[in-house]
């Protein structure tokens, strides 16, 4: 059975991450599910997403339906068989680590991926203690799942 993981992730960082998803689920055969770019159907496009990439929207908003997309994260996550986060020190971001302590609290293993924080103490508590792991890279990881 093909594995498939959550990714979290800030949406400062979407494009990069969009990239090296991609090639990882090529590398390795393991489908990431993509909140900002992995549709839940036609009626759960995300258009804030959209309007962000089109240069027509600039930042949150107070108009954003949080609830469905909250909902939706959530039910993601309960879909997959655990998450692959992405943080970075200089880069904001709540929902990603929501999403990391949510996977946690759900029993399933959380992998971190940080060029720089490989030591928080919340991270590494998260990562180990759910059997998951921390990793420097995208590289890094896919090494992991190819042992």
């Amino acid at each position: 059975m093909k594995m498939k993981f959550y990714l979290a992730h800030p949406l400062k960082a979407r494009h990069e991450i969009r990239a090296q998803e991609l090639q990882f689920e090529k590398n390795t055969g393991i489908e990431l599910v993509n909140p900002f770019y992995d549709p839940k159907g036609e009626s759960h496009e995300r258009e804030d997403i959209k309007a962000l990439d089109a240069a027509t929207r600039t930042a949150w908003s107070g108009q954003l339906d949080y609830v469905r997309i909250v909902e939706d994260d959530v039910h993601a996550i309960d879909s997959c068989d655990g998450t692959v986060g992405w943080v970075e020190k200089t880069v904001s971001t709540v929902g990603t680590y929501m999403e990391l302590w949510d996977t946690y609290l759900k029993g399933k293993p959380v992998y971190i991926i940080t060029p720089d924080w490989a030591n928080h103490p919340w991270l590494k508590y998260i990562a180990v203690r759910s059997n998951g792991g921390i990793f420097s890279s995208f590289s890094e990881l896919e090494k992991h799942f190819k042992k």
